[in-house]
């Protein structure tokens, strides 16, 4: 694995062009996946070690992406707390318990856990072990805040005004659940990397509702006790953070390896502030859906601007959108293994 660009790009030492591969890479923009889809529901999936290694693989197998990332949620962790979620199609995820309260919800969340509710997902990643070679897998989770934020909202959510209304309301109650979900987040994580993933990146999607003071009080301070118990497996870990290029300067200070960052930010002005920092982004998904011609051109741009990186890994700002034609995701791929 020390040859692998991928991970040379996290601990910034990648004299080789930069490493690809993209969020959502496996997933309903290619037929093989929606094949097996036809057959499987998506919790099937994810909860079928064989299955999930399949899916896994199908991108690695179609484009040659340097690294691959497990086929798996970050929700799956509220089964630990007996709360789960189904995914219905056109909706997203929906709390099959729809009816309890936020208090009984925080109970249920401080009950103690049990992880091997988990063992499904451990297994899917020994198997993908044999199958990968030398190909880096990473792992991952979603933040404290934002499982946190599916769980109040017990869905979705374009206001999140439920969220809003506990930190107003009982604080200390939301930082109970946060607490609950970061311990299991770490177990979560360490476990997946004793299983063999070669890197982990932690989702912060919904951070960006928070104001900056806010952010640090019920985001920051949970990734960071991720991060700090993490840090002694010696694997990469990457912060992923969308629409957050205000909160970079407190993202810094989470000590991970690299800061995935999407189209809003300006990866040369970011690597001109921050030097010692591994970057990962930043074309946008939607002009990869929409225009082939101008997302080549905006590669190129992103390319040229980090050429001289030996930290940079080329991704989406953001994950790949389901109807992206096949064809555009080829050109970008061999553009960027041609540099």
């Amino acid at each position: 694995m020390s040859e692998s660009l991928f991970l040379n790009a996290c601990y910034k030492r990648n004299k080789d062009r930069p490493p690809i591969w993209f969020m959502r890479q496996a997933g309903r923009y290619l037929p093989e996946y929606r094949k097996l889809r036809s057959k499987y529901s998506f919790l099937e999936m994810v909860h079928t070690p064989d299955l999930a290694c399949e899916v896994t693989l199908q991108p690695i197998t179609r484009f040659g992406f340097d690294a691959a990332i497990l086929y798996s949620d970050i929700l799956v962790i509220t089964e630990v707390f007996n709360l789960y979620f189904d995914f219905i199609e056109g909706k997203g995820p929906q709390l099959r318990d729809y009816h309890l309260s936020i208090t009984e919800i925080a109970k249920t969340v401080s009950n103690e856990p049990v992880i091997e509710t988990l063992s499904y997902v451990y297994d899917a990643i020994s198997l993908l072990k044999s199958s990968l070679g030398n190909r880096p897998l990473i792992g991952f989770s979603g933040s404290p805040f934002t499982v946190a934020c599916y769980l109040i909202e017990k869905q979705s959510s374009k206001t999140f005004s439920s969220v809003k209304s506990l930190i107003e309301s009982d604080p200390s109650l939301f930082h109970s659940i946060l607490q609950a979900l970061t311990e299991v987040t770490i177990t979560h994580l360490s476990n997946q990397i004793k299983a063999g993933v070669n890197a982990v990146q932690i989702f912060d999607t919904w951070g960006s509702m928070l104001t900056d003071d806010d952010y640090h009080t019920f985001s920051f301070d949970y990734i960071y006790q991720i991060v700090q118990a993490v840090q002694s497996f010696n694997v990469p870990i990457i912060i992923y953070s969308k629409d957050t290029a205000n909160k970079l300067p407190s993202l810094i200070k989470l000590n991970t390896n690299v800061i995935s960052v999407d189209w809003n930010s300006s990866l040369d002005v970011l690597q001109q502030q921050y030097p010692m920092m591994a970057w990962q982004g930043n074309l946008n998904p939607h002009t990869l859906l929409e225009s082939l011609p101008a997302a080549l051109e905006e590669t190129k741009m992103i390319c040229e601007t980090m050429k001289n990186s030996p930290g940079f890994i080329f991704n989406l700002g953001h994950g790949i959108l389901p109807k992206t034609p096949l064809e555009h995701v080829d050109a970008i791929v061999n553009y960027v293994k041609q540099l």
